[in-house]
């Protein structure tokens, strides 16, 4: 089982590296981006970039039988945020949190999911640091992963006042996605798998240590640098985020697997204790489920998003 484990963590890490280097140019495109630059050459600039992101997307897409998603970017401050958009509006809306290392497309497989594509408005982030959001500049604080997210939130409840929207974070995504909604009562449901949450079992790996050398960070590729500065002060936010978590009104679902080595069954423990009890939180354990369940498990995680609309609207899922 470790054996098996440990190439489930190789190839995520292998995935994450060959998604990256694979957009090279486009990142090296966002870092060049100068604040001092006038509008109106920064607009022509991001215009671009949005028309290369949108071209990846639209051949990932090909023989899905799915619709591309459109690429868009939003301003913030002095930066951007990356994240993809199915555009199907009037639609109950769920924005999709990645983990670490990690992009928008690690929820390729829920997103060309014919069901979950028709049924839902699917708006899926690059977090701060990864993808088209400021690639390899990290952001390791929960405050400032959030406050992007903050403006997209509030766009998107100004845009569709009639559609509840929903939070769904995987592994580090999930405790992102608990400080937004934390922070904003108007969330209808919070669903989170594999959530990385608890500040007292945080796992660490053997490479975490010397991916703190200043050789080794020039070496590898900057999405695992961010991963591993995220790694560092984990618990610390997670410690700080904990008093927060019984405040959060949204409707939550806890999806967590009994054999996962990398977010430990522990934290869906955790999670039960620190969150609003029963029947506001609903805590499900899956037997013999790994960390990777997002990706391989999609009739299971479109089950789980049903019964989190369900229990939202007050009824039993």
């Amino acid at each position: 089982m470790k054996a098996v484990i440990r190439l489930g963590i190789l190839n995520l890490f292998v995935l994450a590296i060959s998604a990256c280097t694979t957009n090279a140019g486009l990142h090296k495109a966002l870092q060049r981006e100068s604040i001092q630059e006038p509008s109106e050459r920064r607009e022509k600039k991001i215009k671009k970039l949005q028309q290369r992101y949108q071209k990846r997307l639209t051949r990932k897409y090909k023989k899905t039988g799915i619709t591309a998603p459109r690429q868009e970017f939003l301003r913030f401050n002095h930066g951007f945020l990356s994240y993809i958009d199915n555009k199907n509006d009037n639609k109950p809306i769920f924005i999709l949190i990645h983990g670490a290392p990690g992009d928008a497309l690690a929820f390729f497989n829920l997103m060309t999911d014919p069901r979950v594509n028709d049924a839902l408005h699917l708006i899926s982030v690059d977090r701060l640091g990864y993808g088209g959001s400021g690639f390899g500049e990290s952001v390791a604080d929960f405050a400032g992963q959030i406050k992007p997210l903050q403006i997209l939130l509030q766009n998107l409840q100004r845009d569709f006042p009639e559609q509840k929207i929903y939070l769904m974070g995987h592994s580090y995504g999930g405790p992102i996605a608990s400080a937004l909604a934390a922070e904003n009562p108007g969330i209808s449901g919070l669903l989170l798998i594999a959530s990385a949450s608890d500040p007292d079992n945080e796992k660490y790996w053997w490479f975490n240590k010397w991916m703190e050398s200043g050789l080794i960070r020039a070496l590898v590729d900057k999405g695992l640098v961010v991963a591993n500065d995220e790694k560092v002060v984990h618990a610390a936010e997670n410690r700080k985020l904990a008093p927060k978590l019984a405040s959060i009104q949204a409707a939550i679902i806890v999806v967590q697997g009994t054999a996962d080595e990398i977010v430990l069954p522990v934290n869906a423990h955790f999670l039960k204790q620190a969150l609003p009890p029963a029947p506001q939180t609903r805590i499900d354990m899956i037997a013999d489920a790994d960390h990777f369940i997002l990706f391989s498990e999609i009739d299971l995680m479109w089950q789980k998003m049903q019964d989190l609309m369900l229990l939202s609207a007050g009824s039993e899922p």
